[in-house]
């Protein structure tokens, strides 16, 4: 059981009384959120590695003489009948190529989709192929594959294996990257032993291979997703490459993201010694209040991260790989930035605190990754659409819907939505090319959403949202956005009236700025956020709890004075954190979760 995310010895900062508790998933009801679609392409990189050699040249083909067709990630099983099952303790060569045509002899493990026709060559790319497995030995689990100009692959990326269990389904997950930058994953079951039911299957999840020519460098990488086995499997590429079972169950894991919830919660709530709440009516924070409340924060984080890595039932694997990331992020240096591919893994990476053990007494704002790092967070699901991480501001200028809740002037005075609206006017008459329309009601949004001709490239959100878990009356669904009103859109009235199919032509940055809101389970980005990647949005950012409606103002102000000047959106969120906890010791900025690659901006600005 995971330790409470309130500190026992900090009652100013503890949560007031709720009628409206939310209601934890079970174990393997977690695992049913809506699933998602697309993965954000990005922007041309400036190159490869330094310390990579430079890629040979290879021979073109010729596009006028290139078959129709897309291109195949190809799985074999060299010199070795991939119908017949191993054998415990055989060697055996896995090599994975990308090729015009799916294999089809008898040693083809399987093959997946690489891309979508691609008729004009591009840049020759070294790409690296990460192997891991608990089922096999893998002799070196990283091999470089080139690709030619023309999109394939020559030569091969081959790795010995041998098979560690006596029988059954034995898995490998193989992720290409480009400079540790995920391009594709394919998951590998073949047979050892004896024929099963299973047999030998291939399914693969990411984006386009031919994207991975602009891809920027990434520091370390991590893909998590649920085991068959329960819990979690998680592997890492960067310095090394790593394969672990996160044992965790998606019970305790929903528990600790609770109780991340909460004691952000707690913080947000803390009244002082007269009676003031300086979290809800202040930017810059008493210094004492602000480490006071940092403490709640990282006490919280730490107990999740050690849930992840260092659970009672974590074998050495998952230990190391717990130990390994504290020892990286420990030296990281500025800019390092860590790439996270989840899928059902809802985790705050930002709020996650890591050090060798815990003090209290010396708790550091450096230890939270969201305040070290540049954290990159995406889902784990296939790309179905073309897109970099540039918003053209021209030749059509840059395209703004602004969703107002008009009711939290009245609720909570300040005039902050006034303040926000007459912010954007400044915006519009000193740059004409940038034009915004404000929609404060549930019509207004939904119409506009499932307009298929809607140019929005940025929607942003300054309102109310609730969230529901699955044991709750009407699921997860009837998680919500509060509009003017008050009207309520739901996550099903989204599905029914604005489904995924009717994409938005814009592939718009979504900003769910969702302040004095009710509590947010960690189903309520769950839902929303594969909603609109699904439609075709870039990506979305969002808070993990109640954020004070005068900081949430305030952080969107900075965001956007930031974002509107070319800043990548990584820098850009990473960079705010720290401004606002090193003018004023408010950590708030550890709310917001970026689901989005951490490259896109606007590019040519307005």
């Amino acid at each position: 059981m995971l330790g409470a995310g309130v500190d026992p010895d900090f009652p100013s900062f503890g949560l007031p009384a709720h009628d409206d508790a939310i209601v934890l998933p079970a174990d393997d009801e977690i695992h049913s959120a809506a699933p998602c679609e697309p993965l954000d392409d990005v922007a041309p990189s400036p190159g490869v590695l330094a310390a990579e050699a430079a890629a040979p040249t290879f021979p073109e083909l010729d596009p006028a003489k290139e078959p129709e067709g897309g291109r195949w990630v190809n799985a074999v099983l060299e010199d070795h009948d991939a119908g017949e099952p191993l054998v415990f303790r055989g060697n055996y060569v896995l090599a994975i190529s990308i090729d015009l045509d799916e294999s089809t002899g008898t040693d083809a493990v399987g093959a997946a989709p690489a891309s979508h026709l691609t008729r004009d060559p591009g840049a020759e790319i070294r790409l690296t192929v990460t192997l891991n497995s608990s089922d096999f030995d893998i002799s070196e689990p990283q091999r470089p594959l080139m690709i030619s100009k023309a999109g394939l692959s020559v030569g091969k990326a081959r790795f010995d294996i041998q098979p560690k269990i006596t029988s059954g389904s034995a898995r490998l997950a193989a992720v290409i990257h480009r400079e540790n930058n995920f391009v594709q994953q394919l998951d590998i079951a073949l047979e050892v032993g004896k024929k099963t039911l299973e047999g030998t299957t291939v399914t693969s999840v990411g984006r386009p291979v031919e994207v991975a020519q602009s891809l920027s460098r990434r520091d370390i990488g991590l893909s998590i997703q649920p085991s068959p086995l329960g819990g979690y499997d998680c592997m890492t590429w960067g310095a090394t490459a790593s394969f672990a079972h996160l044992p965790i169950s998606a019970g305790e894991l929903a528990q600790g993201i609770e109780n991340v919830r909460k004691a952000l919660l707690g913080v947000v709530m803390a009244k002082d010694a007269n009676g003031g709440s300086p979290f809800q009516h202040g930017i810059v924070i008493d210094p004492a209040i602000s480490a006071r409340g940092l403490r709640v924060i990282a006490k919280a984080g730490y107990l999740l991260f050690r849930s992840l890595f260092f659970h009672p039932a974590a074998d050495a694997q998952c230990q190391g790989m717990g130990t390994y990331l504290v020892n990286e992020v420990t030296k990281a240096d500025e800019g390092f930035t860590l790439q996270v591919l989840a899928r059902d893994f809802p985790v705050p990476w930002s709020l996650l605190y890591l050090t060798d053990a815990w003090d209290e007494n010396a708790v550091q704002w450096k230890g939270f990754l969201g305040a070290k790092l540049i954290v990159e967070q995406i889902p784990l699901c296939n790309d179905s659409n073309r897109r970099d991480t540039r918003i053209p501001g021209i030749p059509d200028g840059l395209a703004v819907s602004l969703n107002f809740n008009s009711d939290i002037d009245v609720q909570f005075g300040g005039g902050l939505v006034a303040v926000q609206q007459a912010y954007w006017h400044t915006v519009t008459e000193s740059s004409p090319r940038i034009r915004s329309v404000a929609r404060t009601s549930k019509a207004d949004l939904i119409n506009s959403l499932k307009d298929e001709t809607l140019s929005d490239q940025i929607i942003y959100f300054y309102c109310h949202a609730e969230s529901l878990g699955l044991g709750a009356g009407g699921g997860p669904g009837q998680s919500r956005l509060i509009m003017s009103g008050p009207e309520q859109v739901t996550l099903d009235d989204l599905n029914l009236d604005a489904p995924a199919q009717q994409k938005l032509r814009g592939a718009p940055l979504v900003f769910i700025n969702a302040c004095e809101s009710g509590e947010l389970s960690p189903l309520f980005y769950n839902g929303f956020v594969p909603y609109f990647l699904s439609k075709g949005a870039r990506g979305v950012i969002g808070t993990e709890c109640k954020v004070p409606a005068l900081f949430a103002s305030e952080w969107a102000r900075r965001f956007f004075d930031k974002f509107l000047r070319g800043s990548p959106i990584g820098e850009t969120v990473h960079d705010l954190r720290n401004e606002f906890f090193d003018e004023g010791g408010n950590p708030l900025g550890l709310l917001y979760g970026v689901h989005c690659n951490a490259d896109t901006q606007i590019d040519p600005l307005p």
